[in-house]
């Protein structure tokens, strides 16, 4: 599906380019995991973050990454990595206008992407382009994938609107599959589902339930394979075990051989996996 082949999953720091490991060490996220959920619990609480904070982050980063790279190059201004905010939100939790223009206006720089990475986010980010003091350029990112996706194709010396059409064009191939659970009874789409049914959905709309996850990972990674998928990644959330993703990865690896395969914990609520299919 995507136009060319690039790297996933890579950053570049201080000019040059690091993959990340397909396969992660566990104490490096488990470390992660004590980091983030001692930064969700600030967040919660006030929404500030300490300097200890934003370096135990970059810590995380640089184990994930098998230390080819260190804290100092990473936070570097001129050549660390290129995202200045993010703004958080959950279900039932959008940002508003407001909140996206705070973060606008403490990003160091004359021109700021903004990434929604949800649809009920990209009005609220569309009307701070009259309202910020500076250039804001939206990138209508739907999903977290497509997020992704646009972040790995910035070129910085491009201009703004050169740059725009490109990430836009990189989403254009990205396909967003989802699990989850269904917390009611409810016939939906012309589906009979029952509360604890899993849940796939396909770019906004159900796939299909049942009551075993793995036929939901089997037909997504079916629907993969039709579409001819170069890419794959699989993010799974809070409540999937390694073990449980490993499984997820040889059902893709089976119907995908010949796709780059990346299995990420992406340490999210509600959601089992999203899965970024290109």
């Amino acid at each position: 599906m995507a136009a060319s082949k690039t790297k996933k999953h890579c950053v570049t720091v201080g000019g040059k380019e690091y993959q990340l490991p397909k396969r992660l060490d566990a104490d490096a996220y488990m470390h992660y995991l004590e980091v983030r959920d001692d930064i969700m619990g600030t967040e919660r609480k006030s929404g500030l973050y300490t300097a200890k904070q934003f370096r135990d982050m970059m810590e995380c980063i640089v184990e994930l990454y098998d230390n080819q790279f260190t804290v100092e190059e990473l936070k570097d201004r001129d050549t660390g990595l290129g995202v200045d905010g993010i703004i958080s939100g959950g279900q039932t939790m959008n940002p508003s206008t407001e909140d996206i223009l705070r973060e606008i206006a403490r990003t160091p720089a004359e021109t700021v992407f903004v990434l929604p990475n949800n649809k009920n986010i990209i009005m609220a980010a569309q009307q701070c382009v009259g309202l910020a003091s500076r250039k804001v350029v939206v990138v209508p990112t739907e999903t977290i994938p497509q997020g992704v996706t646009a972040m790995m194709n910035v070129d910085p010396e491009m201009e703004p609107e050169e740059l725009l059409e490109v990430m836009k064009s990189s989403i254009s191939g990205v396909a967003t599959a989802q699990i989850t659970y269904a917390a009611r009874n409810s016939d939906f789409d012309g589906f009979a589902i029952n509360a604890g049914d899993y849940l796939s959905l396909l770019d906004g709309k159900l796939f299909g339930t049942n009551q075993d996850i793995n036929v939901m990972l089997e037909k997504l990674a079916e629907k993969a394979e039709e579409k001819g998928a170069e890419f794959v990644t699989l993010f799974y959330g809070e409540d999937v075990t390694g073990e449980q993703a490993a499984q997820a990865e040889e059902i893709f690896a089976k119907h995908c051989p010949g796709a780059e395969l990346s299995v990420l914990p992406g340490g999210q609520p509600v959601y089992y996996y999203i899965i970024s299919i290109e």
